[in-house]
């Protein structure tokens, strides 16, 4: 979404220099030179957004062999023309009015995921780094800014490197610090990650026993289309033992119902004798045994370890990367496919998907009438952000849908960005919705949060990406009140607090270190 939300969003964000020269005048002046966002891609055949913490030593690292990587690549790569490609203006008419014949084949972003340190102060390894075409953003960029940016780069944690290209603002990959700074790969720069779907266009390998005990394999050339299950494990793994032979019942049990759905295992094993000796126990079918497919696959859907399944609809874009708590919520398959839906109850099911959202949380006592109250209440806004959800699943395949959302108010649609008189689109700011129940994990998350003390009910908008949360200071809870709590959230005017960091020893779930309850 870089390229739809870039008029309206990040053309005129503020972008500090940090060459040397201009950092020699930010201190005499006192500040730094600045840039648009629009200059920066007007003079970048390629840009680097590194997403980094200012308080991190290992984030100087990453950005010390980043400068060393960026600076042989400008040297042998020189340019003194803007990239050929552009298809879009962006608003880039003033860029070039202001470029002095300033083009670079790759420069540097710098986004600080530290809470408010943007800048790059005496206490943050930014201030360390200078060179020519690396930038950082300025400490302006408001809360609600950097979540529709991190979202709009496919950003899911720090320290990363994401690459994207200067004519198109499409992302071309989101795991280059594993490209350079482990497999250092610079030969084979631009890098890109495959998309779902060349992934599933290829062979599978199919492995049953006869009736002699022997494994015959089969190989199986691409996929029904219909809703499909990835499941990453390997047989080394007590866990995915455990869940495998959950899948197998789920398996039969969707298949009575529809033809139109198929599993697929991505192997983690270590050797080709494990991979097969799994499969065969298994009804469906593998991705072929091979760590650069793996590889691929896990980046593509962002895999972090195993046991996981990832569900995807018949067009491969991504149902949940939350499969397994699916499959032990509903081991009766009553709710498959598992779409969306307008509203989330909290529990150890869905706590997870905390994470893939900014998340309006109504925390209440957890009485049976204290459910039904919220879901009264948060009823409008449900109803209107899981539509507004819909249309951008959608847009993934049809972007000329995107303007067909109702919004709550005109506020969510027409809301300006601070530095654009365009209007914000409302899927830029896509929220899901949660009530409190009985569950324990509810009083938990609240006291993580540090509103154990809090009157209940109480409205929080929960972002784990961004490391932001938004508290409603209004008394009296209703469904008016729900609807102005967004509005205020997403026109970047709600006070914002950082979320707690996790400390040693602290199990952090869902984005959220997790504390025990003081009453507990």
């Amino acid at each position: 979404m870089l390229k739809q939300l870039f008029d309206p969003c990040f053309a005129n964000l503020s972008l500090v220099r940090l060459d040397e020269k201009s950092k020699k005048d930010a201190k005499n002046a006192g500040h730094g030179s600045l840039v648009t966002f629009s200059e920066v891609v007007f003079m970048s055949k390629f840009m680097m957004f590194a997403l980094v913490r200012g308080s991190d030593p290992q984030s100087f690292d990453i950005l010390d062999k980043l400068k060393a990587f960026q600076t042989k690549r400008n040297l042998s790569h020189q340019r003194n023309t803007p990239q050929p490609k552009l298809k879009r203006l962006f608003g880039l008419k003033s860029a070039k009015k202001k470029n002095n014949g300033e083009f670079y084949d790759l420069s540097t972003v710098i986004l600080d995921m530290d809470f408010h340190s943007n800048d790059y102060d005496a206490n943050s390894v930014i201030s360390e780094i200078d060179g020519n075409a690396i930038f950082c953003f300025a400490p302006t960029m408001s809360y609600i800014q950097k979540g529709r940016l991190l979202r709009s780069l496919k950003a899911s944690t720090a320290p990363s490197l994401i690459l994207v290209d200067g004519s198109t603002l499409s992302v071309l990959s989101v795991h280059c610090k594993e490209m350079l700074l482990e497999k250092n790969d610079v030969e084979n720069f631009p890098w890109h990650d495959a998309s779902p779907s060349s992934l599933l266009s290829g062979n599978f390998i199919r492995i049953k026993k006869n009736s002699s005990g022997d494994r015959e394999v089969s190989v199986v050339n691409g996929l029904k289309k219909g809703v499909k299950a990835l499941y990453f494990g390997a047989k080394w793994c007590p866990p995915c033992r455990a869940l495998t032979n959950q899948l197998i019942d789920v398996y039969g049990k969707i298949k009575e119902k529809t033809s139109n759905f198929e599993i697929v295992f991505c192997s983690f094993d270590r050797t080709k004798e494990s991979f097969e000796e799994y499969l065969s126990e298994m009804p469906w079918v593998g991705f072929p045994f091979d760590s650069e497919v793996t590889n691929n696959v896990r980046h593509a859907f962002d895999v972090q370890g195993i046991p996981t399944v990832v569900i995807l609809d018949e067009d491969n874009n991504i149902i949940t990367k939350h499969g397994k708590n699916i499959l032990l919520s509903d081991p009766k398959c009553l709710e498959f496919p598992w779409k969306h839906k307008d509203l989330y109850e909290l529990n150890e099911f869905t706590v997870q998907r905390i994470t893939d959202l900014p998340t309006l949380i109504m925390f209440t006592e957890g009485t049976p009438d204290d459910s039904i109250f919220a879901k009264e209440v948060l009823k409008t806004c449900a109803d209107i952000l899981y539509s507004q959800l819909k249309t951008s699943i959608s847009a993934e395949s049809n972007l000329s849908n995107l303007e067909s959302s109702p919004s709550i108010s005109n506020s969510f649609s027409e809301t300006s960005s601070i530095t654009s008189e365009m209007p914000v689109p409302s899927y830029a700011d896509l929220i899901q919705v949660m009530y409190t129940g009985e569950h324990p994990i509810c009083d938990f998350i609240l006291e993580s949060l540090g509103l154990g003390q809090m009157e209940l009910p109480l409205l929080v908008i929960c972002d784990t990406l961004t490391g932001f949360m938004a508290i409603c200071d209004k008394p009296d809870i209703s469904d008016t009140t729900a609807v102005e709590f967004v509005n205020e959230y997403r026109s970047g005017k709600a006070r914002v607090l950082p979320l707690p960091k996790a400390g040693p020893g602290v199990r952090n779930v869902a984005g959220i270190p997790l504390l025990q309850p003081e009453n507990a």
